[in-house]
């Protein structure tokens, strides 16, 4: 979905149409007469400024990328064009919500490090590690383990676990593989 939006010259929004409501969460009066700033999160706020300057003093900034904060707090990745209006005194511009995109594209350049990893024969517990950060990435809220098998295929061992508590970490390494144990040498022993 996009935004469409005009900013005065003072950096306030003068215009919002209905699709904030899906794109930043907030509904067209509550951000018009605010600054736009006020909704760019901070790492961003220096080069979103210079670019807005720097359209507003006519020059052309088409394919602009910035985060905006939602009303709930979740970030929101922004493709930006637009244009200054000299006799209206106004910036008019869209938005597209590109925060799926820029997701995948961490995914892949998480990918790409990863197998770079293993085919430079990086240690296997430093692997695992980044394979563990990764999926908890993908999936907010979720911590993940990686478990291996001893030689005799009896026991599980950890690979990696960098989030999960040291005990909880602790009590898995050396697990019996058996339906009786846990959930996870359950899973080992059906396989």
């Amino acid at each position: 979905m996009d935004l469409l939006c005009s900013i005065d010259e003072n950096g306030h929004f003068t215009q919002v149409s209905p699709s904030s409501v899906s794109v930043l969460g907030y509904p067209p009066d509550e951000l018009i007469g605010r600054p736009y700033l006020n909704y760019v999160v901070p790492e961003d706020r220096q080069t979103t400024q210079a670019t807005v300057q720097a359209m507003m003093a006519g020059e052309e900034h088409q394919d602009f990328r910035n985060s905006y904060q939602r009303k709930d707090g979740s970030i929101v990745q922004l493709l930006w064009s637009g244009g200054w209006s000299e006799n209206d005194r106004t910036l008019f511009a869209v938005a597209h919500d590109i925060t799926r995109l820029v997701q995948n594209e961490a995914y892949a350049e998480d990918q790409r490090d990863i197998l770079g990893m293993i085919s430079t024969d990086q240690p296997l517990a430093d692997t695992l590690k980044v394979i563990c950060q990764v999926t908890e990435v993908q999936l907010p809220g979720t911590y993940c383990s990686v478990l291996l098998m001893d030689k005799e295929q009896q026991h599980l061992l950890l690979g990696a676990a960098p989030n999960l508590p040291h005990s909880y970490s602790q009590a898995l390494h050396g697990m019996k593989v058996g339906a009786a144990a846990s959930a996870c040498s359950t899973a080992v022993q059906r396989r």
